[in-house]
């Protein structure tokens, strides 16, 4: 019955990893709508299947559609890869390689990181003094005092939404379904459907002469030691651990940009599923959904070694298709009109949106996408953007 779970999630979420800026939290809620957690209700091995091999799958049409995501350190690359694929092809695997690894350092880092989250979860002044020493270096990460204005007002516009939404949340049901969207993948989608075809790029050498095997293995470890450390911590996205992980990086190009990326999201699935089936500590929106269902099981020592084995067994299924069926996934993509894409995606979200929160939901995502785009806008980090999470958590704490 495991292994059945694991095969049918492993396929069902490679195809949903196909589908450009589809968080698996958007399909989490989409799931709960129709009913489908209460039909599945027991298998809790299948929602794991489906959430990692979405979240590896993700990569490829982030390459093919230059799709901005929420962990911003591929930004500075976006629209510099090559559509062609000959081009992608090196790309891809290098990336699906930095999940591998990723995801191997994440199985065997499991009891330290049991460890430090033993050890300073309950401390809960020094999540406080870590959140409120993040948003201040968000600040001071700016040159110059406008440039940290625009910064702060970002924070304090997207936390006063945060706490409305979120720590008084008396008005809006599914209210981070919204909110969430709006603020991280609507913005990005509105440009790329009124932006103008036609960027040229340049063929990218081959991966093998740029990055060798030691720096794949370092710049895998690297992201995997901070995606662990950054897990710890409540409301903090991975994308700030690329960010940290990043300033230690020392050859910053964008294949090795492309290792980071993967190895941190390989890792941090893995300590998410752990910090739910162990410590009962939810950090993804999926996970919560799932707890609410009865899905999570309570934990046993076997049950923590079925989940890295069955993490394991999923990267490999979930390489194993993207790279057999990568020249058909390309090919059908170059045929593809991306802009129509994007528009069915930003139609089905606004339909959950009315379907969890009413048509006053629709001005609460007016109001994120808004808040969301002043960092395009006035090109500033979108890591400030968290503060929607981070300031509700502070004043937990506080």
């Amino acid at each position: 019955m495991l292994l059945l779970e694991l095969l049918a999630g492993t396929a069902l979420g490679f195809a949903f990893g196909l589908l450009p800026s589809l968080h698996i939290n958007l399909i989490g809620y989409a799931f709960f709508a129709f009913g489908v957690f209460s039909f599945f209700k027991g298998h809790f091995f299948f929602f794991f299947a489906l959430c990692v091999s979405q979240t590896l799958t993700s990569i490829i049409p982030s390459l093919l559609f230059y799709t901005q995501t929420q962990d911003t350190i591929l930004s500075p690359f976006l629209g510099q890869f090559p559509s062609t694929l000959s081009g992608l092809s090196p790309l891809i695997s290098l990336s699906l390689l930095g999940f591998l690894l990723g995801g191997l350092f994440s199985v065997l880092f499991l009891p330290i990181f049991y460890l430090l989250f033993s050890l300073f979860s309950d401390f809960y002044i020094l999540l406080f003094l870590v959140l409120v020493i993040v948003l201040v270096s968000l600040v001071f990460m700016e040159r110059g005092w406008k440039a940290r204005a625009l910064t702060f007002s970002i924070i304090v516009f997207s936390g006063v939404l945060g706490v409305f939404t979120l720590k008084y949340n008396f008005f809006f049901r599914a209210s981070l379904i919204p909110c969430i969207f709006g603020l991280f993948a609507f913005p990005s989608i509105l440009c790329l459907l009124f932006s103008r075809e036609g960027r040229g790029v340049e063929e990218s050498k081959p991966v093998q002469e740029l990055v060798c095997f030691k720096d794949v293995v370092s710049t895998s470890f690297l992201g995997t030691i901070f995606s662990s450390a950054v897990a710890i911590f409540p409301s903090l996205s991975p994308g700030l651990a690329m960010v940290l992980a990043d300033f230690f990086n020392k050859h910053k190009t964008k294949e090795n940009t492309i290792l980071l990326y993967s190895s941190i999201l390989s890792s941090v699935i893995l300590i998410y599923f752990f910090l739910s089936l162990v410590f009962n500590k939810h950090r993804l929106g999926f996970l919560s959904l799932l707890s609410e269902s009865g899905i999570i099981p309570n934990a046993s020592f076997p049950d923590i070694l079925a989940l890295a084995f069955s993490f394991l067994l999923v990267l490999g299924l979930t390489t194993f298709l993207c790279n057999l069926y990568l020249p058909s996934i390309i090919s059908i993509f170059e045929k593809l009109n991306k802009k129509f894409v994007f528009l069915l995606i930003s139609l089905f979200t606004i339909f959950l949106v009315v379907v969890f929160c009413g048509l006053s939901g629709l001005f609460l995502l007016f109001v994120s996408t808004a808040i969301g785009f002043l960092p395009i806008l006035y090109n500033k980090n979108r890591l400030a953007l968290m503060s929607y999470l981070i300031v509700p958590t502070i004043l937990f704490f506080a």
